[in-house]
């Protein structure tokens, strides 16, 4: 006989009280590690019917990287994945590797073809 899911229980019961919870918020309610909690989370959430969803999606306040998942009771469809707008992910990626991109750009092998093109125009 399989035992009953403590961990799928005491979440359940956590958010039942508090609302929709991160999986970071749900562990440190816990006292468990965040990988404990998120495989009991995702375990639960595999095959037809789902104990959580995904309610909404937050930004991680004080972290780079993607937004935390927002948990709720329910056998529901999940709120879509923002998106990452191409604008913004190329310009952070322009501003963290700004000083190597400016080194390649100075340094650059001048082309043979350009430079017999830059003799012939000032003849």
């Amino acid at each position: 006989m399989a035992t009953p899911p403590k961990t799928r229980d005491a979440v359940t019961r956590l958010i039942r009280e508090h609302g929709p919870m991160t999986i970071a918020e749900l562990a440190e309610e816990l006292g468990k590690p965040k990988k404990t909690v998120n495989s009991c989370v995702s375990s639960a959430r595999a095959g037809k019917v789902k104990h959580f969803y995904i309610k909404d999606w937050r930004r991680q306040v004080g972290r780079s990287g993607l937004p935390a998942a927002i948990f709720a009771l329910g056998n529901r469809r999940d709120a879509p994945y923002p998106g990452a707008d191409k604008k913004t992910t190329d310009r952070r990626s322009y501003e963290k590797h700004k000083a190597i991109i400016k080194l390649r750009r100075s340094t650059r092998a001048a082309s043979p073809f350009k430079t017999m093109i830059s003799q012939l125009v000032t003849a």
